[in-house]
């Protein structure tokens, strides 16, 4: 996995999809740690999703829950801590085969300089902080290293926030609009930017109310809402793709890249 390998996926079409670990393939080791991040990429995975927040001292640290407890016996938030605090602190994990050592919090910086020849897709986390703050400081810390990340975040006010020549997804309510006029109501608009870059659902669980009740149902990916939004060049990145099937609906259908949280099931593909 080259610095650019963002460039290349949109020059040509890909045979199979592209393999992200997500949280570093949180299904194989512990999210986010180093061993996760070694073990995604020895199971070939050819991105890297991780997800950021700052700590008291305003340093990007790898970490998705909103509090401490959920993976370490630490209470409190990521923000109460300054970055050398949060690096003492040991993660959980079940597994006992693990080095206590590969398993503390790690900094974006430290994992940019430790994989300089990898890509990652980086989605911050807010908690405390506020979109231009963290868009401020993402840009900081990635601004020599933009060939090879792109940002993903579900708030498109932080999306917005970000430098322009910082690479990112589209906001994550003009994707969920388009799919939903690209399946209801078989509706295509055109999108005018270009090698725009799309990350949503494999499998997306949509409510309506009606004058009674509610009624829910899941909308999945077919041909013509594909083509819809690879429309100039467009990209497309699934989330929730866990399962072998997963992987040939979308390497039949074209998507360009697929997120799991166990890499190690498509090592051999």
């Amino acid at each position: 996995m080259k610095k650019l390998l963002f460039l290349c996926l949109c020059s040509f079409a890909l045979a199979n999809p592209i393999i992200i670990a997500e949280k570093a393939g949180f299904k194989d080791a512990p999210e986010n740690s180093l061993i996760a991040l070694k073990l995604a990429l020895k199971n070939k995975a050819d991105m890297i999703h991780i997800s950021v927040q700052l700590s008291k001292d305003k340093k990007l640290v790898l970490y998705h829950y909103k509090d401490l407890s959920v993976l370490s016996d630490k209470k409190g938030k990521i923000s109460e801590f300054d970055l050398k605090e949060l690096k003492k602190i040991p993660l959980h994990t079940k597994e006992k085969i693990y080095n206590s050592d590969n398993l503390r919090i790690l900094s974006l910086d430290e994992v940019l300089k430790k994989f300089p020849e990898n890509s990652f897709i980086i989605e911050p986390i807010l908690n405390d902080s506020n979109e231009k703050e963290m868009a401020k400081i993402l840009y900081e810390s990635v601004q020599k290293d933009l060939e090879r990340i792109r940002i993903y975040s579900k708030n498109d006010k932080l999306l917005l926030s970000l430098n322009e020549n910082v690479p990112k997804f589209a906001p994550y309510s003009k994707t969920f609009d388009k799919f939903l006029k690209a399946k209801i109501c078989r509706t295509c608009e055109t999108e005018e930017i270009p090698k725009t870059f799309y990350a949503f659902d494999f499998e997306k669980e949509v409510k309506i109310l009606d004058e009674e009740n509610e009624k829910s149902f899941k909308l999945t990916w077919d041909e013509e809402a594909v083509m819809c939004f690879k429309q100039n060049e467009g990209e497309i990145f699934l989330f929730n793709a866990d399962s072998t099937e997963a992987y040939e609906k979308a390497k039949n259908l074209n998507i360009d890249a697929i997120f799991t949280s166990k890499p190690s099931l498509f090592k051999d593909n």
